[in-house]
């Protein structure tokens, strides 16, 4: 059985290595991430999570796409290789959108109390996750610019 668990972190190690969050990182610091998560699958039109729901898991897209909805509003479409719900990691919060599946979808679903820890064993992870967070802030910013010159 051990061994089994270890053969599945491993392979989904493997998988995360692709994920721009983890970069900078060696298979050997992707592999205490994998332990903590697992994989779900939804189908097109599932909700993941809703705005205003509680915050305690970080996703990343392994395969598929999902749809960002603020208030109904599409903000942003993401899809393999993307993560979402990245401020829970940071910040004990609700959910500020809605996320759902466009097409099937495969996310690997991390606890941000587990991850959290991590980030003080590994401060390239702590980076991957600003860099994300800085990303994402400097779309809403150009975006904002764009609708709004002044």
């Amino acid at each position: 059985m051990k061994d089994s668990r270890r053969d599945r972190a491993m392979a989904l190690a493997f998988q995360l290595r692709d994920i721009p969050l983890f970069t900078e990182l060696t298979l050997e610091e992707i592999l205490p991430v994998a332990e903590i998560s697992s994989e779900r699958s939804y189908a097109a039109g599932d909700t993941i999570f809703a705005e205003g729901a509680e915050a305690h898991h970080m996703y990343l897209i392994t395969a598929g796409s999902v749809e960002v909805l603020h208030n109904g509003a599409r903000l942003a479409t993401l899809a393999a290789g993307e993560c979402f719900g990245e401020m829970a990691i940071v910040e004990r919060t609700t959910r500020s959108a809605t996320i759902v599946a466009i097409e099937p979808t495969k996310v690997v679903v991390t606890p941000r109390d587990d991850f959290t820890d991590l980030l003080d064993l590994y401060p390239a992870l702590a980076r991957g996750v600003v860099r994300v967070l800085v990303r994402r802030l400097r779309a809403a910013t150009e975006e904002s610019a764009v609708l709004d010159p002044s």
